[in-house]
């Protein structure tokens, strides 16, 4: 048996970064022969229907694998600097590779049943990944972090059991099959937009930050909250003439406004950069609901290493203010970590979409698409700006008061820049996002990277930022009533709504039905894999694991079982 030694963070980190390096040149490979490769393993044919394991290989799954194993990496070389001498450490990397694990299985294959599998394990270890630090504050943002993740578990199971009725176990079959249901659509985007943390799912999001910082670098940045979003994607094709993609243009805008005007008012460090990812995954769902399909994905690959990045620095001065995360208490003197500050403006500034940096490409991308499309109205579009616009504020005021511009600060500089680790995936991660936008955007973006828009709109859209700083600084110098702005903040309510609210409403409803479950489950399998999957819950150590029991709901997967038995009808099994 592989024991895995507590230097294990850095020997797996260098193997995820040459996975990532071997992904990313043959992602450059297939996107510019424009070719695709299937492997299908079936199996079971002579018992029942089919069921089938694909390997697709494109360049939108080679570059979106090669975008995790990169930022995994990182993630945990940097986890080695920030969980020195952390005693379940070995834990730790174990529960970070299996959720690692979970998101390849979701990108690599179009099969639905390892979309389920590949979806669900992202459920379950996020959840363990919130709740490592044992507290009343990890459990609470876990269990709403939980229940939010199982609602959309199941939407996808339903949406999974309709469409395995009606073409068979392989995704890629339903492209131009006239796939758009009402009843199917609306399950498969209610589960996306759970994952995505859009309105009104948006809670979860800041409320995991409860979490380890490596974790919200590497989970609450590029790949939890980005699988729904690569859902949509995948299933565009089946979606072409839905009007779920109004929907999106609904809710999208709202998502937008609310995490960017809440990142006004915010204190904490780390949620402000929750807030910001909130924004930015409102920005490419947007994007994905008029179908521009190749700028939404290059702003999501661009985003995901330039938002890792910035938290793994607020990981890195979160240590430097004593492990203060509100900014009240942690400005820092800047003169005193000038490489840091330096890369952290970098980060900030490709954020706000500064010209020439991975950020500006990518959602300059995303505007110019928009401006010339007609399926958007004026009113979603100035949301779009207005949300761009605002994400210059709030960045700059991140930067002046983090970094001790501010008065009244507690900086304890307790920790040096000497740390080769931590720098090793700070530059590596600060690379992709100072030249990625330029080297990489033909590739990821397709054709519309070369499309040409006239010079005045250029210089319109690039603007933008220029807004941005000048009421950056008019916000900083505004005392107003206090009682006002304060009313932008909380995702307009709905942080107090989910949670105690919601959450403990489900978890009652949950608690109630787990004498039905031991019921019907011990009919449905055999009664020793129950106590088995009973005992490993309360063998695993912490009472929120058997919450996790109690609470997730087995009566999710027995909706699921039935949902699947009724769509699936008699011609499901064959002598």
């Amino acid at each position: 048996m592989l024991k895995i030694l507590h230097s294990s963070g850095t020997v797996w980190g260098a193997f995820f970064l040459g996975v990532g390096g071997i992904l990313a040149s043959s992602a450059m490979a297939f996107s510019a022969s424009n070719a695709s490769l299937i492997y299908v393993w079936e199996g079971f044919s002579q018992v029942c229907t089919p069921l089938s394991f694909c390997l697709l290989l494109d360049s939108v799954s080679l570059w979106f694998l090669s975008t995790v194993n990169v930022i995994a990496g990182s993630v945990l070389l940097f986890s080695v600097y920030y969980m020195e001498g952390e005693k379940f450490y070995v834990r730790f990397i174990s529960i970070l590779m299996m959720f690692v694990a979970s998101m390849a299985l979701l990108i690599g294959s179009p099969g639905i049943l390892s979309i389920f599998l590949g979806w669900d394990g992202l459920g379950v270890t996020s959840f363990l990944l919130v709740i490592y630090f044992y507290s009343d504050k990890s459990l609470n943002a876990g269990l709403l972090t939980l229940l939010t993740n199982r609602l959309g578990d199941i939407f996808l199971l339903m949406g999974v059991s309709m469409v395995w009725s009606s073409f068979g176990g392989e995704l890629t079959s339903m492209a131009g099959s006239g796939f758009g249901l009402y009843a199917t659509g609306s399950v498969l985007f209610l589960a996306s937009m759970t994952k995505s943390a859009q309105i009104p799912f948006s809670a979860w999001l800041p409320a995991a930050m409860a979490a380890p910082t490596p974790v919200s670098a590497l989970v609450h940045s590029s790949t939890l909250v980005t699988a729904g979003l690569y859902l949509l994607i995948r299933f565009s094709g089946g979606l072409e003439d839905s009007v779920f993609w109004e929907w999106g243009l609904f809710f999208s805008p709202l998502t937008l406004l609310a995490a960017s005007f809440s990142s006004l008012m915010e204190m904490d460090m780390k949620k402000i950069v929750a807030l910001s990812t909130l924004s930015q995954l409102g920005l490419i769902s947007m994007t994905i609901s008029v179908q521009a399909f190749g700028p939404a994905f290059f702003h999501l690959i661009m985003h995901a290493y330039f938002k890792a990045l910035l938290f793994i620095l607020m990981g890195f001065w979160i240590h430097q203010s004593a492990s203060y995360q509100d900014l009240r208490f942690a400005s820092i003197n800047s003169s005193s970590f000038s490489l840091s500050v330096m890369v952290t403006l970098l980060a900030l500034m490709s954020l706000m979409g500064v010209p020439y940096f991975s950020g500006f490409y990518s959602k300059d991308s995303v505007l110019e698409s928009l401006s010339s499309l007609s399926s958007i109205g004026v009113v979603s579009y100035g949301f779009l700006v207005l949300g761009c616009v605002l994400t210059a504020v709030y960045s700059l005021r991140l930067f002046k008061i983090l970094l001790g511009f501010e008065e009244g600060g507690m900086a304890v500089g307790n920790w040096s820049e000497k740390s080769k680790i931590f720098f090793l995936s700070g530059v590596l991660l600060s690379c992709f996002e100072v030249s990625g936008g330029k080297l990489m955007g033909s590739y990821v973006c397709g054709e519309f990277f070369l499309w040409v828009f006239p010079l005045e709109l250029k210089i319109l859209l690039s603007s933008i930022v220029v807004l941005g700083v000048v009421l950056s600084c008019l916000f900083l110098s505004f005392s107003g009533n206090p009682v006002l702005l304060g009313n932008l903040g909380f995702l307009w309510g709905l942080s107090f709504l989910s949670f105690p609210y919601t959450t403990k409403s489900f978890l009652t409803l949950g608690s109630k039905f787990e004498s039905v479950d031991m019921m019907w489950l011990g009919q449905l399998s055999f009664r020793s894999s129950v106590n088995i999957v009973l005992t490993g819950s309360k063998g695993l150590g912490s009472g929120s694991l058997i919450s996790y029991k109690l609470f997730s709901g087995f009566y999710l997967l027995g909706g699921g079982v039935v949902s699947m038995l009724i769509w699936g009808g008699g011609g499901v099994f064959t002598s």
